[in-house]
């Protein structure tokens, strides 16, 4: 294979320069002209990003502007869960077959059932039963074994909480009894496809961009 000359290195090089120069205008002569360059040059350069965009699923962006937007910094809630031993062995199980933090996919699970209109498979009001078995979980830590050690704790959006708590009343549930009921529905394989998280800030932060299924009257802004 033939040698790329010095000329076709440079316009190489000169490409993938200007595609991450942030100038906002569209290639014209104009502005190849303020850059010391050839119009072609920008158009291949243009060309070439468009190309990438696409195959990337990103939208069109002119030469020089980002890429991607970023998107305004959500703010923060935490979910933490006291598990029975049975229940907690179960979800460790279910998060290392995905490959997952415990804490990514209590967050995965939520948000998941979020954008879902069905109700939980097991019933908010059942307990911590797995496979009609009852799972206790103490009230008080055990007498010279500290804390209780099973437990899930995560990060997800102020308003992925909040529609987490419409739903709930909607239900006439408590938001800790729907939290269980989704979790029951992860360790037994009743929640269907989960979109992976493995951070809170793939999760909407407008609680109005989830199903909390609430009737007219009742919606509120938070």
């Amino acid at each position: 294979m033939a040698r790329p000359r010095p000329e076709q290195l440079f316009r190489r090089w000169l490409i993938d320069k200007l595609k991450v120069t942030r100038w906002t205008k569209a290639p014209s002569v104009e502005l190849a002209r303020r850059l010391g360059v050839q119009v072609d040059v920008l158009l291949a350069a243009q060309q070439e990003m468009d190309q990438e965009n696409r195959a990337a699923g990103r939208p069109l962006t002119r030469l020089g502007e980002p890429t991607v937007a970023r998107p305004p910094r959500a703010r923060k809630a935490q979910l933490t869960m006291q598990l029975p031993a049975e229940v907690h062995m179960r979800w460790q199980a279910v998060a290392r077959a995905r490959g997952l933090t415990s804490s990514s996919l209590l967050r995965s699970a939520v948000h998941t059932f979020l954008l879902q209109p069905e109700p939980p498979y097991h019933p908010p009001t059942s307990g911590w039963v797995v496979q009609g078995v009852v799972q206790s979980l103490p009230w008080s830590p055990q007498k010279g074994k500290g804390w209780w050690p099973y437990w899930v704790n995560t990060s997800i959006t102020r308003g992925a909480k909040e529609a987490l708590t419409r739903r709930a009343r909607v239900m006439g549930c408590s938001e800790f009894g729907l939290i269980r009921s989704i979790m029951l529905d992860v360790v037994e394989g009743q929640l269907g496809h989960l979109t992976y998280l493995t951070s809170f800030t793939g999760m909407w932060d407008d609680p109005e961009k989830y199903l909390t299924l609430e009737p007219a009257e009742w919606t509120r802004k938070s």
